[in-house]
């Protein structure tokens, strides 16, 4: 177990008294800015205008939504509520470079993904957000938030070369891939990294991981244009494949937790085809938006409706690549699709409202699903849209 915040902290992680000087919708630095809730929001905005790791969207006893989120320069902790236009910080503890957080239950602990010191490979770290204690009262966790009062990290750090890693629905588990030879091993353990057992090995070492509800791991090709993917569900006990897509051009996928769908692209005749396959009949049908799988968050309320970002110019075909490398945006509307009736309908065009293209990557849907929050690719900044209203 690693505590940081003292002289022997790893060179990554240390802890900080002060603030940054800016505010949440502009600049570049970060604060926690404290005011009271505004119930005259619009129902498009930004929540964080600096780049951010990861959100968590959680409801509070009080039936209060709050959006927690990671700052990528610095690894501090925010919260902010759907109903005020500021944010609390409610930890200090810095980790330095940090790329990704993914959020275990309850949203007090994530898996911190960080650039190493050769600025390319990525270490992991388990990080649980202890709160303070207040020796003069028995306040909650939301109590002692509202009291200014910042918690701390600590945690311990994952297997060596995780080149990707992916949370079980229930976030008990993860299932994480490493380099093994020419090709990879997969490895599902406790979120700190304990108890440890292998169930995967692939002499292929490029490879997009999820883990939907149950005790099967959903495993897709890394996409490329004009390559044919494919995709495979993994059965975590007895480690056998399962073969679901194949040999489809630029193939990324996004399986609902029910494991009854899968939302796939392809890059069909130059364009980048959003699909759905009923993995019980095997009937694939296409829908009438041209996007990126990973641009989408299914709803666990109605199994039928899919939220997704789109771009507002249809995207060819071979855009897959160039924007996996960063060399291309897209300017996205937000849509929501069903697909049952194979309608969609556009939400909200953030260009309307902010006058910035976003990349959506990272949607996520409220608990209660009024709320969309997902980031803008382009500078990692954070956004909400309501969805109820």
């Amino acid at each position: 177990i690693v505590s940081f915040g003292g002289s022997d902290s790893n060179s990554v992680f240390e802890r900080s008294g002060g603030s940054f000087s800016t505010g949440i919708l502009g600049g570049s630095g970060i604060e926690d800015e404290e005011g009271d809730l505004d119930t005259n929001l619009p129902r498009f905005r930004k929540i964080a205008s600096f780049p951010t790791a990861g959100v968590s969207v959680i409801e509070t006893e009080r039936g209060e939504t709050l959006a927690r989120f990671v700052a990528r320069e610095n690894g501090h902790i925010f919260e902010a509520s759907v109903d005020s236009t500021t944010h609390k910080r409610i930890s200090n503890t810095t980790i330095l470079r940090i790329w990704e957080a993914l959020w275990l239950t309850e949203s007090d602990a994530f898996i911190a993904r960080f650039l190493n010191d050769d600025g390319k490979s990525l270490d992991s770290f388990y990080a649980d957000l202890k709160r303070p204690d207040n020796k003069n009262t028995d306040n909650t966790d939301e109590q002692k938030t509202e009291l200014g009062l910042e918690g701390a990290v600590e945690g311990s750090f994952l297997q060596n070369e995780i080149t990707e890693l992916t949370l079980s629905k229930s976030k008990e588990k993860i299932f994480y891939l490493v380099p093994s030879g020419d090709g990879v091993v997969g490895i599902i353990s406790n979120p700190d990294g304990s108890k440890k057992a292998q169930v995967f090995r692939s002499a292929l070492s490029e490879w997009q991981i999820q883990w939907p509800e149950g005790d099967k791991v959903a495993l897709t090709t890394k996409p490329s244009a004009n390559i044919p993917g494919y995709m495979y569900f993994l059965n975590t006990n007895t480690e056998k494949l399962e073969k679901i897509l194949s040999n489809l051009r630029g193939l990324t996928t996004l399986t609902n937790e029910e494991r009854t769908n899968v939302l796939f692209t392809r890059n069909e005749a130059g364009r980048l085809l959003l699909s759905v396959l009923n993995i019980k009949s095997g009937e694939i049908t296409d829908l009438p938006v041209w996007t990126l799988s990973e641009k989408c968050v299914w709803s666990e309320k109605n199994s039928s409706i899919v939220y997704c970002g789109v771009p507002n110019i249809v995207p060819n075909g071979s855009d897959i690549d160039l924007w996996y490398q960063g060399l291309i945006s897209f300017s996205d509307s937000v849509w929501i699709i069903d697909i049952e009736t194979q309608t969609a309908n556009i939400l909200v065009n953030p260009v309307d409202f902010s006058r910035e293209n976003i990349d959506i990557i990272k949607p996520v849907l409220s608990p209660n699903e009024d709320y969309l929050f997902f980031i803008n690719k382009t500078d990692s900044s954070l956004w909400q849209l309501e969805l109820e209203f």
